[in-house]
């Protein structure tokens, strides 16, 4: 079909995506519709997920929401040295917590879903979580 309509473009898309959006973006091309059957969806919300898997964010995770701590220095005299001074450098212990992480809205799950979501970086995709819960439904299969 393609050699004799190069100009032929289908796309395909789920029946929840608005068909008629997408003929108007591509000038009022026709839209077929072909009935099928559906699927019963449930909703599984991430606190849910990590309670099931028990996931643990690794220390060097790009998940894991990242420290950006200043580090403090301050210079004082010596008592003996003849006004010699030193002077001391350090970071402030306090992790970095994931700013949208409510302690109270997730009170009934385990204190492993509570770690994880309080350092968790929301706007990285966990490809280690996916795995575990990919082996998760293997498992329970």
């Amino acid at each position: 079909m393609l050699p004799s309509r190069p100009d032929l473009r289908v796309v395909c898309m789920s029946a929840t995506v608005q068909a008629e959006l997408f003929s108007r973006y591509f000038n009022g091309c026709p839209v077929l519709t072909c009935s099928g059957r559906s699927f019963p969806v449930t909703d599984t919300y991430l606190e849910d997920i990590l309670a099931t898997t028990a996931h643990v964010l690794a220390q060097d995770s790009p998940c894991r929401v990242s420290d950006y701590a200043q580090w403090n220095k301050a210079t004082f005299a010596l008592h003996r040295g003849g006004g010699a001074s030193a002077t001391q450098e350090w970071q402030d212990a306090s992790a970095a917590a994931n700013p949208d992480y409510d302690e109270v809205r997730y009170a009934n799950y385990p204190p492993c879903v509570h770690a994880a979501l309080a350092q968790m970086n929301e706007a990285v995709i966990n490809h280690d979580l996916i795995m575990e819960l990919i082996d998760h439904i293997d498992q329970v299969r």
